[in-house]
């Protein structure tokens, strides 16, 4: 389970933002306060550990985008595609990490 929140370019302008590159050249150090931060593609995002994780009420204005990816075990059958409600969107996949099974993972 994965909880990504992308954040709007505005948290670069934040005091206590900073960015610096690793080292070896992998990548960038992001922080906002001693906060750990990700960056990818340009893109900055806080990782919460699961869904009812709390974001910080500094970055709430902020939020551009949130990801939440997670393994369905054992449903009924659904067709794969794109599931949509209001602002939310799910893409179904349906997975088979081994053998045949009557239920297939999501």
């Amino acid at each position: 389970m994965s909880t990504n929140v992308y954040l709007k370019n505005e948290v670069r302008d934040l005091p206590g933002f900073k960015t610096e590159r690793y080292s070896d050249n992998s990548g960038d150090k992001v922080q906002l306060d001693g906060m750990s931060l990700s960056s990818d593609k340009g893109r900055i995002y806080l990782i919460i550990g699961d869904i009812d994780s709390s974001i910080p009420e500094k970055l709430k204005d902020l939020i551009d985008e949130i990801t939440h990816y997670e393994w369905i075990p054992r449903m009924g059958h659904r067709e794969a595609g794109v599931y949509r409600l209001e602002s939310a969107e799910c893409d179904l996949v349906p997975k088979d990490p081994g053998g045949k099974r009557e239920n297939p993972q999501y």
